[in-house]
């Protein structure tokens, strides 16, 4: 998602498998960025959380950095530590090398709104900016209320905890919708 997180809410990790590069001594042994964003050092939006090197390359797992709209990126990893010399060379003569580098697209996206919760009351919580106040609704007896459910006949009041909701326009003196909600359709 466009804040750095994974659909399910946890802090998104990116895993990249690069064939080809040398093996890593350390994470600064690697370049990464996320577009314009270069990961590591302090204060970095993102970071090179671990690596293991494999026969074949090495597997690089990535923080992802929060970005402010969705957008596609080109993840850039980049060989920067120092290699072994070539075989036959000489130990600490420097040689012209190719730049290892590899790259890939990357997808920030807003996620859907998605409902996490429907209660009813039959009376909200008189005077109360919220229709249940310490999980209970209003009226002499003040029950707790209906989860997922409400009666088919009768008033009452449906209160919906959105999780990705839209920006929505509402009275703050009687929680009602202003203008149709302003924040589209849901």
């Amino acid at each position: 998602t466009i804040d750095g997180r994974a659909s399910d809410g946890a802090p998104a990790v990116v895993i990249a498998r690069v064939a080809g590069l040398p093996a890593l001594s350390s994470a600064a042994d690697l370049q990464a960025s996320f577009g314009a964003l270069v990961c590591g050092g302090a204060g970095a939006p993102c970071a090179v959380q671990s690596y293991l090197n494999v026969l074949e390359g090495v597997v690089v797992w990535l923080s992802v950095p929060r970005v402010t709209a969705p957008q596609t990126v080109l993840i850039r990893l980049r060989f920067v530590g120092s290699e072994e010399p070539p075989r036959g060379g000489e130990v600490g003569k420097t040689y012209a090398r190719e730049a290892k580098e590899a790259s890939a697209s990357f997808a920030y996206f807003v996620p859907l709104p998605r409902v996490v919760a429907l209660r009813w009351c039959a009376e909200c919580v008189a005077s109360a900016s919220s229709c249940i106040v310490a999980g209970r609704c209003g009226g002499a007896s003040a029950p707790k209320p209906l989860e997922s459910s409400a009666p088919t006949r009768g008033g009452g009041t449906i209160t919906a905890i959105l999780e990705n909701a839209p920006a929505i326009a509402f009275s703050a003196l009687d929680g009602s919708l202003e203008n149709g909600g302003g924040g589209g359709p849901l």
